[in-house]
């Protein structure tokens, strides 16, 4: 998956916590080399902006309510959306122009489709909070499906060594935990 410009895309948590280590990884170099140069004193915003990474970066790697995200890969994300349209639950790029007026109530927005992404439900109580209206929309057999690529695509096994480096904290969020909270 490519971000265009990280400055204007809407963009999954997978991505977002992506950008934030590439952030980390080009600090930590460019402290290395200023720190054997001399001392240079921080600019004002930057300790805002260092702010929000550090709040960024603990809440999408939190291990008390581990994210979708830290189990998800570029592939998997692309799959997903891919199949989404294959079943007919996304509108496809063919609709061009039109593609406003050819969304029909059993399509899934855009905004919908990200909130799939980062919160990867796993149930139909959890997927009626993402979706509008999702029990009208859809049918039971389309809810089914999409809760089938769901756990297919966006919530692979942590146990394989493809996603060895999700860590420890790549347990599924338990949804009966999650709505007593």
């Amino acid at each position: 998956m490519r971000v265009p410009n990280a400055r204007v895309a809407l963009i999954s948590d997978h991505e977002a916590l992506q950008l934030a280590k590439s952030y980390s990884s080009r600090n930590q170099t460019q402290a290395r080399a200023s720190s054997q140069l001399a001392f240079v004193p921080l600019k004002s915003g930057i300790d805002n902006l260092n702010t929000i990474h550090y709040e960024l970066m603990t809440h999408l790697t939190s291990t008390d309510r581990p994210r979708p995200c830290l189990r998800q890969t570029p592939e998997g994300i692309t799959a997903f959306l891919t199949a989404l349209q294959t079943a007919g639950l996304s509108p496809s790029a063919a609709l061009g122009p039109r593609r406003e007026e050819a969304l029909a109530d059993h399509h899934l927005t855009k905004s919908e489709r990200l909130m799939l992404v980062n919160h990867a439900p796993t149930s139909q109580v959890f997927l009626n909070t993402l979706i509008e209206e999702c029990f009208v929309r859809f049918t039971p057999e389309q809810i089914q499906t999409l809760l089938d690529l769901v756990r297919e695509h966006l919530l692979p096994d942590p146990n394989q060594p493809d996603h060895a480096d999700a860590g420890d904290n790549a347990d599924v969020i338990d949804e009966d935990e999650y709505l007593n909270s």
